[in-house]
């Protein structure tokens, strides 16, 4: 089906743009009468479909975008694993020693987590600019722009797995040998790549509209890390810790921490994961619907 107001030949899709000035709650109540009619939530869904579908053209994005970061660098994308790497080996030689915990046990624990952060990071800082960085395509090219969000995910998925090696070495030093649970990590990392793609189509649509939600984001990030348990367990802080299950990072932490070591997961961490992949996934979806047709002419 057609979009609401069809785009002339040559030119970006989407409806006539105001003075630019609007606030959220204004953008939101205001609108065409066919912001939520079927033929919206049909060219939402077909964008989607068709971005998975096309899922070559975000992989050769991702990996474009991954090369040209890094193009003339000697290590390329190796210098996040080599600085990740000398992360975990003094952080966390250190916070053992503050836990009072041996370094056999305490080093898995924070390579695994850091890794798990690393990626979640990566997707909330990158989901921001996925449609800015976009621009030159989006005003000249009718790509499905969901392959945008697609292509950021699969990007940070190939520096996940260029960090992985450090994380499998660090276990098998430490004596952390693999078990039916470790199977366990594939429906995590699926989860969390869910998870990129609803960051990546929310905070990137909110960004491209509000540019100030990047240096929030940024500052929240750093604010975030030390509030999720990468460097100690929620036990070191008694009580308190009970208050960080409120992050929703804890939980994806959680469950691929859990597969790494080989350990049964936590229910608690897997049924937040789930809840809050359906709930973002809905309101992500309803705002795909509302503001797909304006992301071109907000970036």
């Amino acid at each position: 089906m057609s979009d609401p107001i069809p785009p002339r030949r040559g030119a970006p899709e989407g409806p006539a743009m105001g003075s630019g000035t609007e606030s959220l709650p204004v953008i939101l109540m205001s609108g065409h009468a066919h912001a939520w009619s079927r033929a919206a939530f049909a060219t939402a869904f077909a964008d989607i479909r068709d971005g998975v579908v096309t899922w070559r053209i975000s992989a050769l994005m991702g990996w474009s975008e991954l090369r040209r970061r890094y193009h003339r660098s000697l290590l390329g994308p190796f210098w996040i694993t080599l600085s990740m790497a000398i992360f975990i080996l003094l952080v966390g030689g250190v916070f053992s020693q503050l836990a009072s915990t041996s370094l056999r046990s305490f080093m898995p624990y924070v390579a695994t987590g850091y890794v798990t952060w690393l990626l979640l990071a990566s997707f909330v800082s990158d989901g921001c600019n996925v449609f800015i960085a976009a621009t030159r395509f989006l005003r000249q090219m009718r790509l499905p722009k969901s392959t945008f969000v697609l292509a950021m995910v699969w990007r940070d998925l190939m520096v996940f797995a260029h960090n992985l090696p450090v994380v499998l070495i660090i276990l098998a030093v430490c004596g952390i040998r693999p078990t039916l649970w470790t199977l366990m990590l594939i429906p995590a990392v699926m989860a969390t790549a869910a998870a990129g793609v609803i960051l990546g189509l929310v905070l990137g649509m909110v960004a491209s509209r509000f540019r100030d939600l990047i240096p929030i984001v940024t500052s929240l990030l750093q604010l975030t890390f030390f509030l999720t348990p990468v460097l100690y367990a929620p036990a070191h802080l008694g009580q308190a810790g009970d208050l960080l299950y409120l992050n929703p990072a804890t939980h994806f932490v959680g469950i691929m921490r859990s597969g790494f070591l080989g350990e049964a997961p936590s229910l608690l961490n897997w049924l937040a994961v789930l809840g809050m992949l359906v709930a973002g996934g809905l309101a992500g979806f309803l705002m795909f619907v509302r503001f797909r047709a304006r992301i071109t002419y907000w970036v």
